[in-house]
């Protein structure tokens, strides 16, 4: 695998990156969020709302079993309303032959025991 040495890379940065901050250290908050280009577009755009009088679910008093509710009831409703394994998928013939395996496997070790035994 070949490296471009000057291709520039979409990872965010910390510490001492001179193309970025010539004297002193990225630190992880404002700075860091700056060398990014997407999460700086997302911090102005949540700025923006701010400014309009969005109120964000972080920003809600409350404790956090409180806030935390609706996304469980929300979880548990989809748990309830879909099969974490698909009937003919992949992972359904997987978990078939995992189980008949199993089950073969049992019965010969019970088979062999009671031959043992007699």
């Amino acid at each position: 695998v070949e490296f471009d040495k000057d291709s520039e890379s979409q990872y965010t940065v910390a510490g001492y990156v001179p193309s970025v901050k010539k004297h002193g250290f990225v630190r992880i908050g404002n700075e860091q969020r700056k060398a990014s280009k997407v999460a700086e577009e997302n911090y102005l755009e949540e700025a923006a709302k701010k400014k309009e009088g969005v109120e964000f679910d972080k920003d809600k008093g409350g404790d956090p079993k409180g806030k935390t509710a609706p996304i469980e009831e929300d979880a548990q409703w989809r748990l309830s309303e879909e099969k974490a394994v698909k009937e003919g998928d992949d992972r359904d013939k997987a978990l078939n032959s995992t189980e008949q395996t199993l089950r073969f496997g049992l019965f010969m070790l019970t088979f062999m025991y009671f031959r043992a035994m007699s």
